[in-house]
């Protein structure tokens, strides 16, 4: 990885800094600050190669987080842009009803023909199963939706227990387009890396429709398409785990990068004193216990670091950095429990 790439850090809950400027962008769970950054404006001139192309900016919210693209490019592939989105969304939830998801989780085993991108997505996450042993499994949905983080419902451990029995991706059979899974209680939920493979999607249509500068932000899921509009590198920062909201960890620039950062202070919620995050571990059906606070990938794709990012919290630290060190062009900075910041390469970050 050249150093300019490798000089990328995560958006978390507080994101990229100023697209334009130095002040600091909001975070994935509400709309971003723009300040100072020019409008698009629809009618304006191709411009010059003395002035920079303006952004236009493309916002919405799906796969339950607020999303916001900045491209340099004409509507019309903003339009498409969201259209794909909204496609994903139906296709690849787990419960909006016709999803192909939904049809799989209610076919009591039964084959499904589902879409093209539905059979690569799986495919690709059951990669990442066999890579960290079992541990990344998109077979966690029988667990999954037994917890509800917005209201704070702890499940019954009873029926998590029995629930935790079904969760096992080797039960997964992808045959071209159509999967069948072996156990028919068996559940899918591919939240841990569904937003990576959208953010994927972007990046090829924005690059298939001549687009050369874009910041995509999928509610932690980032990527700096080129650079941005004025020619200097996208900012982007990483929060401290430990600190309240817009305390940035490190700091540092980046193009044509997928970065992804998450942590178990995302989601979650307190109950007699436990605090239970979001990222369950498939042996217990319960927020996995860890010695990391937040961890960050970048690489080439943005799927790839989704699914890194469970990787690393269900591993821990130890064998979290011995697997990016095995990934050809992957790097992490992963925060522990301490606040100590650890990172395959000592110099992909600016620290704070």
């Amino acid at each position: 990885m050249d150093l300019s790439r490798r000089h990328a850090l995560a958006l978390s809950v507080v994101g990229v800094l100023s697209l334009l400027g130095g002040g600091a962008l909001a975070g994935c769970s509400r709309a971003a600050d723009a300040e100072g950054e020019p409008s698009a404006d629809p009618e304006q001139e191709p411009a010059s190669p003395t002035q920079p192309a303006e952004l236009k900016v493309f916002s919405t919210f799906l796969f339950d987080t607020y999303i916001e693209i900045k491209a340099a490019c004409d509507q019309a592939l903003l339009d498409r842009l969201n259209e794909r989105l909204i496609f994903f969304e139906n296709t690849f939830s787990r419960t909006r009803e016709g999803s192909d998801i939904f049809t799989l989780n209610m076919a009591g085993g039964a084959p499904v023909e589902v879409h093209e991108e539905t059979a690569a997505l799986i495919s690709q996450s059951l990669v990442f199963s066999e890579l960290s042993g079992g541990l990344f499994d998109i077979s966690i949905g029988a667990v999954s939706s037994l917890w509800d983080f917005k209201e704070g419902i702890l499940p019954d451990a009873t029926v998590l227990a029995e629930a935790v029995t079904h969760v096992d991706y080797r039960g997964i059979e992808v045959n071209g387009t159509t999967i069948t899974l072996a156990d028919p209680a068996a559940r899918l939920d591919l939240g841990g890396i569904a937003k990576g493979y959208a953010a994927d999607e972007m990046v090829r249509l924005l690059r298939e429709g001549g687009c050369e500068s874009a910041l995509i932000n999928l509610g932690g899921n980032v990527y700096a398409l080129g650079l941005k509009p004025d020619g200097t590198p996208w900012s982007v920062g990483v929060q401290d785990p430990q600190q309240p909201r817009g305390t940035l960890k490190a700091v540092t620039a980046a193009h044509d990068l997928s970065v992804v950062t998450s942590g178990p202070y995302e989601r979650g919620f307190e109950q007699d004193g436990v605090f239970y995050h979001h990222i369950l571990d498939p042996r217990t059906g319960y927020p996995v216990q860890t010695d990391l606070a937040s961890a960050t990938i970048f690489s080439d794709l943005s799927c790839e670091g989704d699914a890194l990012t469970t990787c690393c919290f269900l591993m821990g630290q130890t064998a979290a950095l011995k697997l990016v060190r095995a990934r050809p062009g992957v790097d992490a900075l992963l925060v522990d429990l301490n606040g100590e910041v650890l990172m395959t390469d000592d110099t992909i970050a600016e620290l704070r």
